[in-house]
């Protein structure tokens, strides 16, 4: 082989492992894009506790909308147990059962009713209406669910028993974080079911406002790259 031929097929090498290596990088990139984030750090979860909490650690993390959704999760979680905290220290005369309890048993099922009948199916034409029409359902849950808290709050001051708070938030927590939450396995099953109905895109990357395609099999590293073609050193002739 002349040197020519050698240095020729150096180069052509060299162009493969290029576009090899850019091929990788773009395909690695689209599955970071399809990574759950996971929860935000403690942090802002105790900034989240106080008032105003929510809005200063959106500002002061760049979160995306996912970690923002998990944020309102824990802000409306966490208020329902303040609420209990607080109940005690006012001091609110004991009172009576019934009709209370009765009352918060069917705005219960009311709430669970609600939800089945106004929730729809995630609508998967385009990854702005999936990440839409995800977040109109979580804010649905959080609705009819805290309905039910919220009755049981205002059952306390008008002689309601003092338990029947802790009652009503029991189900709206147990509501907020077992009805399509936005929790990991939450969104999976949620994966599951477009996957299963023909839908290509990826709920996570959608929700963090990254649209891509649902997410292949990892692709290995790509090997080094020289940062220019090699030139093939010229052989010596026999003598």
């Amino acid at each position: 082989m002349s040197d020519r031929d050698r240095e020729t097929d150096w180069s052509r090498r060299w162009f493969a492992i290029q576009g090899a290596s850019v091929g990788q990088t773009e395909a690695v990139g689209d599955q970071q894009q399809t990574d759950d984030p996971g929860w935000p750090p403690w942090s802002t979860i105790l900034l989240v506790l106080i008032p105003g909490g929510l809005q200063l650690s959106r500002r002061k993390t760049r979160a995306n909308a996912l970690v923002t959704l998990r944020m309102v999760l824990l802000s409306f979680s966490a208020a329902l147990v303040m609420f209990g905290v607080i109940l005690p220290i006012l001091g609110v005369p004991k009172g009576t059962v019934l009709p209370w309890l009765p009352l918060l048993i069917a705005g219960a099922f009311v709430s669970v009713l609600g939800v089945q009948f106004t929730v729809k199916p995630l609508d998967c034409s385009s990854a702005t209406k999936l990440a839409e029409s995800y977040r109109t359902r979580f804010f649905l849950v959080i609705a009819f669910s805290e309905l039910v808290s919220l009755f049981a709050f205002v059952f306390v001051f008008v002689r309601g028993p003092l338990w029947i708070y802790y009652l009503g938030a029991a189900f709206a927590l147990y509501r907020f974080w077992t009805a399509y939450p936005p929790t990991r396995a939450g969104i999976a099953r949620d994966q599951e079911r477009l996957d299963a109905n023909g839908c290509e895109l990826s709920l996570v990357a959608a929700l963090r406002g990254e649209p891509t395609s649902a997410p292949r099999s990892p692709t290995p590293p790509s090997p080094p790259v020289p940062p220019f073609p090699p030139r093939f050193p010229p052989s010596r002739s026999d003598g």
